[in-house]
């Protein structure tokens, strides 16, 4: 009988499940805010490009609505999976080298779909420039297929023995993030923006693997179910409506 390992997935099912239901509703106030008829207020929107994602084989959109005067704003930022993993994916953390150097992390085949959802406070308003502090949610769901080495049990002669094959695998990884940052945004008279940010990420990841064994993640930059705290530091570009 697993029943503490059951009720332990079923809880991590439930919490992302609630995650996601939390997320989308936050994504449609937002687009619902943004499709009433104009007003006086100078609230603006703006769409923003975050290029360093694609080292990750990942588009990152940020969709931005001021709300509330111009201290507020809240961004939805839908992430796009889809590519192959290159070399960078095998640079080993301090520690389980050993390990990432027999499983190897390039030629993983990505895909899947994230969210993110952040609020945004101008410490500074000004209409072109102005630091801020932001904090919000992630939810990421990723499937990555690739050729992996198991043992499997192969029997000669009336024995049984484990044999080192390498057979093709999945694994799909629910990650939660929770996201604080301190950034600084410079917008230019034709509309164009730019922004830079950084701050702590504290990732919590559930992975399941085909053969109930998921690999190390141990790189914060390139492994996607990557447990523990990161710094995040980016920029985007884009255009103010």
């Amino acid at each position: 009988m697993n029943i503490p390992q059951v009720t332990i997935h079923l809880q991590l099912n439930m919490k992302f499940y609630f995650l996601r239901c939390l997320i989308f509703s936050i994504l449609i106030n937002f687009l619902s805010s943004n499709s009433g008829t104009c007003q006086e207020t100078k609230n603006y929107f703006s769409i923003s490009f975050a290029p360093q994602y694609l080292l990750i084989e990942a588009i990152r959109i940020d969709l931005e609505k001021e709300i509330n005067g111009g201290k507020n704003r809240i961004v939805v930022a839908p992430y796009f999976y889809y590519g192959t993993t290159d070399k960078y994916a095998d640079q080993p953390n301090l520690n389980n080298s050993l390990i990432n150097s027999t499983n190897t992390y390039q030629d993983d085949e990505v895909s899947g779909l994230g969210l993110e959802s952040l609020y945004k406070f101008i410490m500074v308003p000004h209409e072109n420039a102005s630091p801020y502090l932001a904090a919000g949610l992630g939810y990421h769901h990723i499937r990555l297929k690739y050729l992996g080495t198991n043992w499997e049990p192969v029997e000669r002669d009336g024995l049984e023995y484990l044999e080192l094959t390498e057979a093709n695998q999945e694994e799909i990884i629910n990650r939660l993030d929770i996201i604080g940052l301190i950034g600084y945004r410079q917008s230019f008279q034709n509309g164009f923006l730019f922004d830079f940010f950084m701050g702590p990420v504290l990732k919590n990841s559930n992975i399941k693997n085909t053969h109930n064994f998921a690999r190390v993640q141990d790189n914060p930059l390139y492994h996607y179910g990557y447990n523990g705290i990161t710094l995040r530091i980016g920029f985007s570009l884009g255009v103010k409506f």
